[in-house]
C-alpha cells in the first residue's frame, strides 16, 4: 500500500507507520510516497506519525495517530502470489485418548492445542498423521488442530472431544 504526503506536508513528516509497519520513504519534489508492505488491511487501521514541527525557533517531534476507514469490500489484492492452504482433517478424539490423527498435506507441522498449551506436534512423512499428546484429553475440551508449511496458508481446526 503507498500513502502520497504533499510538497507542504513532506518536509514535517519523520516517518509513518501503518499496522506496526514501518514505511519506506521514496523523496520528490511534488511529495514524498511511503510504502508499506505485508500490512493486513482491515475496516480500521492505525497509521501513526512522527512530525518535526518548527516552533519558536527549535524543531519540536511529535508522535500522533490517526484510525483509518476502509470499505474493505473496494480493497482488492495485489499480491502476485496466492498460497494454496494446507489441507486438514481430524479424526473424532474421545475423552481420555493421548493421541489425535488425521490427514494433511504431507510434510506439513500439526499442532494441537488446548487454550494456549501446546499438548503435541508432529512433523508429517505422509499425508496421515498422529500427534501424541502429553496428557489424556477431557470431555468437551476445544482442542485447536493448527497445520502449518512453507510456501502454503496455514490451517486450523477446532475439535471438541467427545
Amino acid at each position: 500500500m503507498t500513502i502520497k504526503a504533499t510538497a507542504a506536508g513532506s518536509p514535517y513528516i519523520k516517518a509513518l507507520t501503518l499496522g506496526g509497519k514501518t514505511g519506506t520513504v521514496k523523496q520528490a519534489t511534488s511529495g514524498n510516497t511511503y510504502t508499506f508492505t505485508k500490512v493486513d488491511l482491515t475496516k480500521t487501521q492505525t497509521i501513526g506519525f512522527s512530525l518535526a514541527v518548527p516552533m519558536n525557533g527549535q524543531t519540536m517531534t511529535m508522535q500522533e495517530a490517526a484510525t483509518l476507514q476502509f470499505k474493505t469490500n473496494t480493497l482488492k489484492a495485489t499480491s502476485k502470489t496466492t498460497k494454496k492452504a494446507v489441507a486438514l482433517s481430524t479424526k473424532r478424539v474421545k475423552a481420555a485418548a493421548k493421541k489425535v490423527s488425521g490427514t494433511t498435506t504431507k510434510g506439513a507441522k500439526v499442532t494441537v492445542k488446548h487454550n494456549q498449551t501446546t499438548l503435541g506436534r508432529t512433523t508429517t512423512k505422509k499425508t496421515a498423521y498422529t500427534v501424541k499428546l502429553k496428557k489424556a484429553v477431557k470431555k468437551s475440551w476445544k482442542l485447536k488442530v493448527t497445520a502449518t508449511k512453507a510456501g502454503y496458508k496455514p490451517v486450523t481446526k477446532t475439535v471438541t472431544v467427545k
